[in-house]
């Protein structure tokens, strides 16, 4: 046995050494292809939308930098504040002035509110500044959510807008003067092929498709509430859009989202010094055209 076992394969041995080879070769080279098929699919669209975007004037700028707003942000917001000097520029006007809310006289009086993460806390901080004697020194009040506001652990999106409904109806009543305008919540871009690796390797990113379906479901309630206030300002689907202003919806797990496109971002979820410009010049035309 020992001089068989030594001895070299035969010709037929050879022949279904290489075939079994072949085909495990085969089923590898099968299971890669599949894997990138699913890895580079994206996923498929179910709807475009088309949105009209806003652009300020130099007479919007200069009615927003004589009105009083109230804006409570996060980063996302950040980005929009820093550009509005970018912005007058380019209109040949003076700057919008920005303070702090204990400063709150012309202009935009804005605070980084909350916690990431915790947009019921948002809501409480929002009413609080208000009530604390806050609404009697401005006629515009914005609150905006940050993209991380819809991300685990944060409580369902069906929650979060009942509560923003319960808390914006109340200001409104308590203070009639007060302007509420509400607001969508930013997206983040679409995964690249190395974020697509890094969830096939189980390392989870906030572009994961399922982090946009929640805020669109948060988005689609607020569209659904408060499109026709007039004051809604869809900063989802500014960002979203396209330079011809469509904004495409795709599918995950049988649910609708849409992404912020690429060309606006510096990061997954911020805007670039051109995206902040666009949507900066945006915001002051909402506000100026606002009742």
């Amino acid at each position: 046995m020992a001089e068989t076992a030594g001895r070299p394969l035969g010709p037929g041995n050879r022949r279904w050494t290489t075939a079994v080879g072949a085909v495990v070769f085969g089923l590898i080279v099968g299971v890669v292809a599949i894997g990138g098929f699913f890895m580079f699919k994206q996923d498929a669209v179910t709807r475009t939308t088309q949105v009209d975007i806003p652009e300020a004037t130099a007479d919007d700028a200069t009615a927003v930098g004589q009105g009083r707003v109230f804006f409570a942000h996060q980063s996302v917001g950040q980005n929009l504040i820093d550009a509005l000097p970018e912005v007058t520029s380019r209109l040949g006007v003076a700057e919008i002035p920005v303070t702090g809310i204990d400063e709150a006289d012309r202009g935009i009086a804005e605070v980084a509110i909350g916690v990431n993460g915790d947009p019921l806390g948002k809501l409480e901080e929002f009413a609080s500044l208000l009530r604390g004697g806050l609404a009697h020194r401005v006629d515009i009040a914005v609150l905006k959510f940050c993209f991380m506001d819809f991300e685990p652990p944060a409580p369902p999106a069906e929650e979060v807008f009942e509560a923003y409904r319960a808390t914006m109806g109340e200001l409104e009543t308590e203070f009639p003067d007060v302007t509420f305008v509400y607001t969508t919540v930013p997206l983040v871009t679409d995964r690249t092929i190395g974020d697509r690796v890094q969830n096939l390797l189980g390392r989870s990113t906030h572009r994961l498709p399922t982090h946009n379906v929640a805020r669109e479901e948060f988005n689609s309630r607020i569209r659904a509430e408060y499109a026709g206030t007039g004051r809604l300002f869809d900063i989802a689907s500014f960002i979203a859009a396209d330079a011809g202003g469509t904004v495409t919806y795709r599918e995950s797990g049988g649910r609708e989202y849409a992404a912020m496109d690429g060309r606006l971002a510096s990061d997954p979820g911020h805007l670039n010094p051109d995206g902040a410009a666009f949507i900066g010049s945006a915001f002051v035309a909402f506000l100026a055209g606002l009742d």
